[in-house]
């Protein structure tokens, strides 16, 4: 019977809004898309958006190919709403230099932002999950499902709105999937599954708990974070990762609520972003 329930709780949180369609990660081959359209140039304290060509995405990595105009200067890459490594030293016209950051994200645009002086930028790459080669059927939203397991948890953090109520719910169950990392023989979550499909809800929950405690929850900045949070959950589903963590350990039903809840949240996020 658990494992009848365990097919239909899947069933029931299949569809979403429109992150779903363009997420995958590595158990899709990888592939180097382009997304400059050409050279251009950003004054001092200017910023653009560079969008993926299929929206969202996991991203492993990004690639600048930039030069200071005409003198040094000094830009960053903005990811999900946050800034990438250190500040890129961008030397002046006669070098070409390329710079490089880690991602390891769901994100649908790059942001580059110049923070001193004028940088001439030639070619912006990503290295991303390659998208499904087929049209994804249109599915029909559900509603968000109850789950009583999400709404018991313990909140380590005070919560006085939705945006900060969900953030912190995924920051909860972010820590409850990585004691299963440090628990069993083999453990039922391996480390490297942690840190490639829990680890970004984690990252972006923080960020989104944080930005909701001085903005309102229907600011653009909140909204597009938790737009954001709801696609890393989204990006674990769609590659197959919690079916595949739940077909490992159908018997396990701490863990199969721990998976429900994650997917309840999801539907959730869904039904606030509508």
């Amino acid at each position: 019977m658990f494992r009848n329930y365990f097919l239909f709780v899947l069933a029931a949180f299949a569809g979403s809004v429109a992150p779903r369609s363009g997420i995958a990660q590595s158990a899709q081959p990888l592939e180097t898309l382009t997304i400059s359209t050409g050279a251009m140039t950003l004054a001092d304290g200017q910023m653009i958006s560079l969008p993926l060509p299929d929206g969202w995405r996991w991203i492993k990595a990004v690639y600048v190919q930039a030069v200071g105009a005409p003198s040094a200067a000094k830009a960053e890459i903005i990811v999900n709403g946050e800034r990438r490594g250190d500040l890129m030293d961008v030397p002046p016209q006669q070098m070409d230099p390329n710079f490089s950051r880690d991602i390891r994200e769901t994100a649908r645009s790059i942001d580059i932002r110049s923070v001193h002086g004028a940088v001439r930028i030639f070619d912006v790459k990503v290295v991303v999950a390659a998208a499904p080669r087929v049209v994804p059927p249109v599915v029909t939203p559900t509603p968000p499902q109850p789950s009583a397991y999400l709404d018991d948890l313990v909140l380590s953090y005070p919560v006085h709105t939705n945006a900060q109520r969900f953030s912190v719910q995924a920051l909860e169950l972010s820590k409850l999937f990585f004691a299963r990392t440090q628990t069993g023989t083999p453990p039922a979550v391996t480390v490297g599954e942690y840190e490639q499909h829990i680890l970004p809800i984690k990252k972006v929950a923080g960020r989104a708990y944080g930005l909701s405690q001085s903005r309102r929850d229907v600011s653009a900045e909140v909204q597009t974070l938790l737009l954001a949070l709801q696609a890393q959950i989204l990006s674990g589903q769609n590659a197959g990762f919690f079916d595949a963590l739940l077909g490992r350990h159908i018997d396990d039903e701490p863990l199969f609520n721990l998976v429900t809840a994650t997917l309840a949240l999801e539907k959730r996020l869904e039904a606030e972003l509508r």
